[in-house]
């Protein structure tokens, strides 16, 4: 009743202050936001209505910096081409945070593979360590049976430590080449 007999007199920049303020909310559709922003151009009088490409960045400057920077790359001849562009641009960030998140969880999962790594680093010197005391007892009850005074050996190097941690080497940087690989073990 109010708004019938009174209507809607707003001033003229209120409508133009609005239009200017838009800012596209969070979680709030494009399609919505869309509506929303032609609804309020479509309020603001003739007379101070801004022109299309005050408009257009108007609406560019309505997301965060980075869409905004993506839309005005895209360099549209008209509002409703920007528009429409917007979908393209949301879509493409989407895709560009799946992509980071997928390269997050490698390198999480590298960081596992590289303990695992210092793991297996760590077996191959206590299986080194091992093997030189068993050379020891060896070489400790051959003496004692041969009634000789016991004379420690040192154990034999494993010729093929080199090329194992080569292999290992070229399997944390992620080069499998199988030729390398044949080369360094032979």
């Amino acid at each position: 009743m109010f708004l019938k007999h009174w209507g809607n007199n707003k001033d003229l920049l209120f409508y133009y202050t609005e239009f200017g303020n838009l800012l596209r909310e969070d979680g709030e559709l494009l399609s919505d936001f869309n509506k929303r922003f032609n609804h309020m151009y479509s309020r603001i009088s003739c007379e101070i209505k801004p022109t299309p490409t005050s408009a257009m960045i108007t609406h560019a400057n309505a997301f965060d910096s980075q869409f905004c920077l993506l839309l005005r790359e895209r360099r549209c001849a008209s509002l409703a081409d920007m528009q429409d562009a917007t979908f393209e641009v949301e879509s493409n960030i989407i895709v560009a945070e799946r992509l980071e998140d997928d390269d997050e969880r490698r390198r999480q999962g590298g960081q596992s593979s590289s303990s695992s790594d210092l793991e297996i680093d760590k077996m191959a010197k206590t299986i080194e360590l091992l093997a030189s005391e068993v050379s020891k007892l060896k070489a400790e009850q051959y003496s004692q049976e041969a009634g000789a005074p016991c004379v420690f050996s040192l154990p034999t190097p494993n010729p093929y430590r080199g090329a194992l941690e080569q292999l290992q080497i070229l399997q944390r940087s992620g080069d499998t080449n199988e030729d390398k690989m044949v080369k360094t073990l032979f």
